[in-house]
């Protein structure tokens, strides 16, 4: 492994230098505050909020890595590519002004400032990366010592522009989430959907002028109706459905959403829920015959599920009865790429089952794992799940289990396979490449790592110099890296193609790396 430790002794003694310089000694005695990493494409970026600059470790076209940086105007909390990546746009908690500075991504220097109206410490980008939310997350205090909790700014990042403030009035707590329709749903690219106590506010983000739309829901015996999940079915040009889950509540709420005269409106279906029975997740099942259609788990110690029509037709609906409690669901696609299942199960329970739903048929088949998980994940394609077990068999050794649904050539049956893999220790963090065919993961406490052919089963693993505190990829690249407690930075970079010890490149002290170097 190639380590580079960055003139860290030189800094350190900068840093004692520099804290008596009278110009600078109030900056060199406050303790450093650094945030990070966040991916971009082709790097890593880190704030530094003490010396407000920004930091960014960059892989090039040679596969080699230069370290950038530049000083900002304000002290930096969230760095974000908007404008499909034209842009790095970064949110300061300014106080005599806060606001959003749009960067040159090639040279990191300031293009645009937008100003914001409050000191909002979260931003929400939507899935085209064209508008962003500025909001309040509920966990921050303002230096300013007052805060309007209940108030939002809708960013434009291509014109670019900070439209005016926008008032939820809902006399509750800042805002409880903020998502957005998936990209590609037309005419309905960019409506916000902001989660509030007793409601849903829906906001055309192209068409700033137009008053929000809204959802109010009615207050539930303990005086909240809270929106605990908001999904999406897909959209046409006429339109499509939002499925909302309340939390503590026996409703699940259908929304279709349409347009009239260029103005939002919608109609709402309260859909029927099994007596005895309250909602625990939801899944939308896609487009085709599914499109109006919402898979519901249930709390009940049976273990039910069902797939309920939009329009609250009963007889479009299919109810499931598994024997065992479940809770939770996940999509999973057959190896054909055609076919969708619904996974449904319980961690951290006493069960070990998890059970495959055939959506069309309405047959189901049933996984038997033999030991009991505490965490189901898999790719954003859902070619696979991946389930973690504390521990496998009458062993003291964890473990997690590859889960797939194949095709018969000839048959045309549809069969699940599982592959299972021994740890040493369990997995701290992990991540899954674009293709959803590989996995990225880290042990817990260790310094060992690994990268796993979700597919063939093969994997290489490296032991590394230091324990990971996140695992992740370089959007646009072939790299992983891997990021190590330091004060001054430390992260190892590895190639995905090229997975060793002899191709890793450890960079260490770059937070304060051209320290001395003139403004």
């Amino acid at each position: 492994m190639k380590k580079v430790i960055i003139k860290t002794v030189l800094t350190i003694f900068s840093l004692a230098l520099l804290s008596g310089c009278g110009g600078r000694r109030d900056v060199y005695n406050q303790a450093l505050e650094i945030l990070g990493p966040f991916p971009v494409s082709g790097g890593l970026c880190f704030l530094n909020r003490t010396l407000s600059e920004i930091v960014r470790l960059r892989v090039t076209e040679e596969d080699s890595l230069t370290i950038d940086r530049s000083y900002l105007r304000y002290h930096p909390l969230k760095i974000v590519e908007v404008d499909n990546n034209s842009r790095l746009a970064v949110l300061h908690d300014g106080r005599d002004q806060p606001g959003i500075a749009l960067l040159d991504p090639s040279t990191l220097r300031e293009q645009d400032f937008l100003p914001l109206s409050e000191q909002f410490d979260s931003l929400a980008l939507a899935p085209t990366s064209r508008f962003g939310v500025a909001y309040f997350s509920g966990s921050s205090s303002s230096p300013q010592g007052i805060r309007n909790l209940n108030q939002i700014q809708i960013v434009d990042f291509s014109s670019p522009r900070a439209d005016p403030p926008v008032a939820l009035e809902t006399g509750g707590l800042s805002p409880r989430g903020i998502d957005f329709l998936p990209a590609g749903s037309g005419d309905f690219d960019d409506i916000a959907v902001v989660r509030v106590d007793n409601g849903l506010v829906l906001i055309d983000m192209r068409s700033p002028a137009q008053e929000p739309l809204w959802v109010r829901f009615t207050n539930s015996p303990g005086g909240l109706s809270v929106p605990a999940e908001v999904v999406f079915g897909t959209f046409y040009a006429d339109g499509g459905y939002i499925f909302v889950r309340l939390q503590g509540a026996d409703d699940v709420l259908s929304i279709r959403l349409t347009r009239s005269d260029g103005f939002l409106r919608r109609t709402i279906n309260f859909l029927n829920v099994p007596a005895d029975s309250y909602p625990t997740d939801l899944s939308v099942l896609g487009d085709g015959p599914f499109n109006d259609k919402v898979f519901v788990v249930y709390g009940t110690s049976q273990g039910k599920a069902a797939i309920l029509d939009a329009n609250a037709i009963q007889t479009d609906e299919k109810n499931f009865t598994f024997g065992l409690p479940v809770t939770q669901s996940r999509l999973l696609m057959a190896d054909d790429g055609i076919k969708r299942f619904v996974a449904v199960f319980q961690p951290n329970s006493s069960s070990s089952r998890v059970y495959l739903v055939d959506p069309e048929t309405g047959d189901s088949q049933t996984v038997y794992l033999q030991d009991r998980f505490d965490q189901v994940s898999g790719p954003q394609d859902g070619s696979y799940l991946v389930v973690f077990h504390p521990s496998l068999g009458d062993t003291q050794t964890p473990g997690m289990r590859v889960i797939r649904m194949t095709r018969h050539p000839t048959s045309g049956k549809y069969t699940h396979r599982i592959a299972t893999y021994a740890l040493t220790k369990d997995i701290s963090s992990y991540a899954f490449t674009g293709n959803g065919m590989n996995m990225l993961a880290s042990l817990h406490n260790d310094t060992v790592t690994f990268v796993l052919d979700l597919d063939s089963g093969e994997y290489l693993a490296i032991d590394l110099d230091k324990q990971p505190l996140a695992t992740g990829l370089i959007p646009k690249t072939n790299w992983s890296y891997f990021h190590h407690a330091h004060p001054l930075g430390s992260v190892t970079f590895v190639p995905l193609d090229h997975f060793s010890r002899a191709r890793a490149v450890m960079l260490e002290g770059f937070v304060m790396e051209g320290l001395l170097d003139p403004r």
